[in-house]
C-alpha cells in the first residue's frame, strides 16, 4: 500500500467508516460540453459510518487513466477529490469568480448548484472532525 492508498485507508479506519464503489456506466459528467473533453467511468460512491448506519451516496467519475487501465476509484482518490470539493462557495457569484465561470451563463448556474447540493450533502454527513480531516487528504 502507498503513503496515498494509507492516507485513505487510515481516515476510513479512524472513523468508523466504509468505503464502497459501484460501477455505473460511460456517460460523461453534468457538466460535460458535449464530449469535448475526456474522463472516467460514472460510480455511485457509498461512504458507510458503522455506528449508525448512516451513509452518504453520489456519483465519481474517475480518471481518464485509471479507465483506460481498468482500476475503479480507490478510497484515496475519491477522498482527495472530497477534499476540495467540500467547501464550495457560498454564492454563485463567489463560485463564479473563484473557477473562472461566467456569471451570465445559465450552464454555470446549474453547475453551481449541484456542487452546493453536493457540497451540503457533505456537510450532513461528516462531523466537524472529519471534515478537518479530510481537508489534510491530499
Amino acid at each position: 500500500m502507498n503513503k496515498y492508498e494509507k492516507q485513505g485507508a487510515d481516515f476510513l479506519l479512524k472513523f468508523g467508516l466504509k468505503f464502497s464503489a459501484r460501477f455505473i456506466d460511460n456517460s460523461c459528467p453534468p457538466f460535460c460540453e458535449g464530449g469535448k473533453h475526456i474522463h472516467g467511468c460514472k460510480y455511485q460512491i457509498t461512504i458507510l459510518r458503522e455506528r449508525d448506519k448512516t451513509n452518504v451516496r453520489f456519483p465519481f467519475w474517475n480518471s481518464y487513466n485509471d479507465a483506460m487501465e481498468d482500476k475503479g476509484p480507490t478510497p484515496y482518490d475519491v477522498l482527495a477529490c472530497l477534499s476540495g470539493e467540500i467547501n464550495c462557495p457560498e454564492s454563485f457569484e463567489g463560485f463564479c469568480g473563484e473557477l473562472g465561470y461566467d456569471t451570465d451563463s445559465r450552464k454555470a448556474e446549474k453547475t453551481f448548484k449541484l456542487v452546493k447540493k453536493q457540497c451540503d450533502k457533505l456537510h450532513a454527513f461528516f462531523t466537524e472532525e472529519e471534515i478537518e480531516e479530510l481537508q489534510l487528504i491530499n
